[in-house]
């Protein structure tokens, strides 16, 4: 039988988001949106997605080199 290997998977670190905004003092506003593209596959997302999460979120996933901030296309 051959040994089957799984894709690596990215992980989100929450914990250090949420540190992070707190001694900031980040005020959150929940229409405050940020497209981003996904490069690193994790549990949730797959490489390719365009999304729009909170921007608190969306400036993690890019500091942690998950996703990419999104340009339309002309």
């Amino acid at each position: 039988m051959a040994d089957v290997k799984k894709n690596e998977v990215a992980t989100f670190n929450a914990k250090a988001m949420l540190l992070e905004n707190a001694e900031k003092g980040t005020k959150i506003f929940y229409s405050d949106r940020l497209k981003v593209e996904i490069v690193k596959e994790t549990k949730y997302y797959k490489i390719g997605m365009v999304v729009s999460p909170h921007k608190v979120k969306a400036e993690a996933l890019i500091k942690q080199g998950i996703a990419k901030e999104y340009k339309e296309p002309k």
